[in-house]
């Protein structure tokens, strides 16, 4: 969520202007507001490049998939979470036939981050892709 009011006004129109000041939680979105209006320490809000880091991370991981899929690996590996799995959710179970007593038929194990960590790890492999890049396109100019 972009950190700025007018968004967040927008998109919960019982957080206004009146009530904004005397502190206020969402119900909608994931949003404190505290008294002066200023948003929480647990409200999920991001400034402008932190927001755009986090699009260009996530256009990276589904190019990442979508070539995978192109190249014909399509590997079972639901999410899972604590005890909770997204096959709860799916209704494709039928179809994938995921059974953890099959052969590398295993849950994809994720860990619950803060948004800081969260930030920090995208902008970490952001730094090692930007690295990644000048040493190829050095390499290459070498080679010429």
């Amino acid at each position: 969520m972009l950190k700025d009011i007018a968004v967040i006004e927008a998109l919960d129109r019982d957080l206004n202007k009146e009530n904004l000041e005397c502190g206020v939680k969402s119900n909608i979105i994931p949003v404190n507001i505290n008294k002066g209006g200023k948003f929480s320490a647990n409200s999920s809000v991001f400034e402008h490049d932190e927001l755009n880091g986090l699009i260009s991370h996530v256009r990276n991981l589904i190019g990442e998939v979508a070539t995978e899929i192109l190249k014909g690996k399509i590997k079972i590996e639901p999410t899972k979470m604590n005890k909770r799995t997204s096959c709860e959710y799916c209704e494709l179970g039928s179809i994938c036939q995921f059974d953890t007593s099959f052969k590398d038929n295993d849950y994809r194990n994720l860990k619950k981050l803060k948004d800081k960590e969260v930030l920090e790890k995208v902008k970490s492999e952001q730094d090692e892709k930007e690295v990644e890049k000048c040493q190829n396109g050095q390499q290459h100019k070498v080679k010429q």
